[in-house]
């Protein structure tokens, strides 16, 4: 082990260790002469360690003659004796109390272990920060026991430990007495208080501190004399005198090591005393000193300045709510300036009242925030936060209040994002979007519940907020059918129908998409029963458009057919039959296996359109389709039963107009075929009686005009027909 010290007393140390061993030096060389000699402070080594410095040390003071070396020998024998009980090495008049060599130890209450990149969001309380801070005071006064040397049990440490200490008082007692006017006697005491402290014996400590304080106010262990007062009178609840003890310290400034120590120890004397005022200044000098940058600052704190920082915080954060809470924060900084941590002020002490179930303060406190600092960046996380203590509290109105008015702030089109940038901001992004459906789903569910218009129009306020400020988000397909559905609950058709559509076709697939094209047919549809008669054909006009887009985009869904067949019959009736007859040989080309209802409606559509168009031949096959697929009870049977006689006899008509009259019998006499009970029949029977006779197929001709007469006895033309038979 290799311990260095700084004096050149070691010199002397060797000098009479060699003389001990007989070796000779000349009168030159004599301890003798060595008085009046300049000592040369440098830095020397010993090998060995503690025992052997202070084994040199007592044989110096044995065999050299009393002399003005000779109180500077006790004072560092004594010194070493206290450092073998600290287990450390070194020149402790330079220390602070308790600190290691080389190292300055920070009098602070250390708890658990904190993320460095955030404070704590566990409110500590103000029992156990102080109970932490007095127990850290205690430990510090006292000091702590080193590491037991190789070899040495406890109980021998503590015996050791116990000598040494003891020796130690004895010397410093002795050098006090014998030499009251060794010039480094406030060194002395303070190493005798320290020695005090270290057996626990805090009476004696104190009186020596007293001591020092009186005769020696401009040494320059004063800072940490009236420190260590300020410990020993803050455990003993002495809070008027430790205020005064650690003012001093502060008095001396930032010189000081214990400066910020003090100053943090000055708020709590203070705070102890319920003024917390006064303390309040004490605490906030010491963010000042380490925060005074904000929470940038306080990123880059280690883990010991972390909880101080933390700590300091917390009783900022009680003495605040007993000042008035959030409007004390405001009233305080508005006397003494703004700071950029005000911020975590309030989060604080937010906190502290959360902690207590005190939701109507904390969220106050947090509201106060984003009042009086609407544009801070911190400011929409403050409003995130009212939420969050309403929602722990059970105040579910409160909580709809709350994300109401975030939303009405901080909405991507509100003057906030004007003065951020929202990509650096993803959490608060993702709350946006969140509260936006969140809003949006309770006024949906509660507008089914109470049927309320305002409750509806709330849902679709916060709907449209959505898809304008997220239109290409993931859950936007999603958003804007609910959004169509509330429409078509209301019976708002129109809006509805069009927002069916958007979300049908303007989003990639999803899967509502089909859906949504198919509710918006239906939207138009209610729409149409909804208007007068003269605005019917227009509406009926979009929901024709929208029937083919979505057969078109949704050609294997399953309300396809029937969709497009609708789309056929709705052209159909607007008289359009030449598209009306494509719409249907649709349906029944590209769905065969669709229901017969649909193959049965579609069929007649062509049926009919080909029949107003001229085309009898194919009116003709395509009744025939259409009946084929009737039920044989239906009361529709015998209307296309009717239709297709007609394009039978249309056909005959045709032939004959075009003097085919063998062709015009043909289809004549087939309407007694194919319809044999169809009222055109006896014109059909009796135009083909004529068309034979002017053929001259007098057999036929007679054949066909006697079962008229049978067939229709009653009918007027049985004149006609007897002369033509005659």
């Amino acid at each position: 082990m290799r311990i260095a010290v700084r004096h050149s007393l070691l010199l002397l140390v060797t000098l009479v260790t060699a003389c001990s061993t007989g070796t000779q030096y000349q009168s030159s060389g004599s301890i003798g002469s060595l008085k009046g000699k300049k000592i040369v402070v440098e830095e020397e080594k010993i090998e060995g360690g503690l025992e052997k410095a202070i084994a040199g040390y007592k044989q110096f003071l044995e065999q050299t003659p009393e002399d003005e070396m000779t109180p500077e020998a006790l004072r560092r024998l004594a010194d070493l004796k206290i450092q073998s009980v600290e287990g450390a090495y070194g020149d402790s008049s330079k220390l602070p109390a308790g600190a290691a060599p080389g190292k300055t130890k920070v009098i602070s209450p250390i708890g658990k272990k904190q993320p460095k990149d955030k404070p704590s969001t566990k409110p500590e309380s103000l029992e156990s920060i102080e109970k932490r801070s007095k127990k850290a005071a205690e430990k510090d006064s006292q000091n702590q026991l080193g590491s037991l040397p190789a070899g040495n049990t406890m109980e021998q440490q503590m015996l050791q430990d116990d000598a040494n200490s003891k020796e130690a008082i004895a010397i410093y007692r002795k050098l006090l007495k014998k030499y009251p006017d060794y010039e480094r006697n406030d060194k002395v005491l303070y190493q005798l208080a320290r020695a005090y402290g270290i057996r626990g014996e805090q009476e004696k400590a104190m009186k020596v501190l007293d001591r020092i304080v009186k005769q020696y106010p401009y040494t320059p262990l004063i800072d940490e004399v009236q420190f260590r007062r300020g410990e020993i009178l803050f455990v003993r609840k002495q809070y008027r005198s430790s205020e005064y003890a650690y003012a001093q310290v502060i008095k001396a400034g930032r010189r000081s090591t214990f400066y910020d120590q003090a100053l943090y120890k000055h708020g709590w004397s203070l705070f102890k005393q319920s003024r917390y005022d006064e303390g309040l200044d004490s605490f906030i000098k010491s963010i000042d000193a380490k925060a005074a940058g904000g929470r940038a600052a306080v990123q880059n704190f280690n883990e010991i300045e972390r909880q101080r920082f933390n700590d300091t915080l917390r009783v900022v954060s009680f003495s605040f709510s007993y000042l008035g809470g959030s409007d004390a924060i405001d009233r305080y900084f508005s006397k003494r300036g703004r700071r950029p941590y005000e911020e975590m002020l309030y989060a604080d002490l937010g906190e502290h009242y959360l902690a207590k179930r005190r939701y109507a303060d904390a969220s106050k406190t947090y509201a106060a925030f984003v009042e009086r600092n609407p544009l801070h960046d911190q400011a929409p996380v403050f409003q995130i936060r009212v939420i969050k203590v309403y929602e722990k509290g059970g105040f579910p109105k409160l909580v709809i209040e709350g994300k109401r008015e975030f939303a009405r702030s901080y909405a991507l089109d509100s003057n906030y994002w004007k003065n951020h940038d929202i990509s650096r901001s993803p959490k608060i992004l993702a709350f946006i979007k969140q509260n936006l459906i969140d809003l949006a789903s309770h006024y949906h569910a509660l507008s089914q519940k109470r049927h309320g218009k305002d409750q509806h129009k709330e849902a679709i306020v916060w709907y449209r907020k959505f898809l304008k400020s997220f239109p290409d988000d993931t859950q936007s397909p999603k958003m804007n059918f609910l959004l169509a559905e509330l429409l078509f609950d209301n019976r708002s058709f129109p809006a509805a129908a069009t927002e069916y559509e958007k979300t049908a076709y303007q989003y990639p697939a999803h899967e509502k998409s089909a859906e949504a094209g198919y509710a918006a047919v239906l939207a138009h549809r209610e729409h149409a029963n909804q208007v007068k008669k003269e605005e019917r054909p227009g509406i009926i006009s979009r929901a024709i458009i929208s029937s083919i887009r979505f057969v078109d985009t949704y050609p294997a869904d399953k309300h396809s057919a029937g969709v497009l067949n609708q789309a056929a019959v709705e052209t159909f009736k607007r008289n359009d039959f030449d598209d009306a007859r494509k719409l249907a040989r649709r349906v029944v080309d590209q769905y065969p296996n669709a229901d017969q209802k649909i193959q049965q409606s579609a069929w007649t559509v062509i049926a009919h359109s080909s029949f107003d168009l001229g085309d009898y031949a194919g009116s003709e096959g395509a009744y025939q389709q259409a009946l084929q697929r009737l039920p044989k009870k239906s009361g529709e049977r015998y209307a296309l039963t009717d239709r297709l006689a007609a394009s039978v006899y249309k056909q005959g008509e045709a032939k004959q107009k075009a003097g085919n009259l063998r062709g015009a019998v043909e289809n004549y006499l087939r309407v007694g075929k194919l319809a044999p009970n169809s009222k055109i029949r006896m014109a059909a029977d009796y135009d083909a009686g004529a068309a034979l006779i002017q053929l001259k197929d007098w057999g036929q001709a007679t054949r066909v005009l006697e079962a008229y007469r049978k067939r229709y006895p009653k009918n007027p033309n049985q004149a006609a027909v007897t002369e033509k038979l005659a």
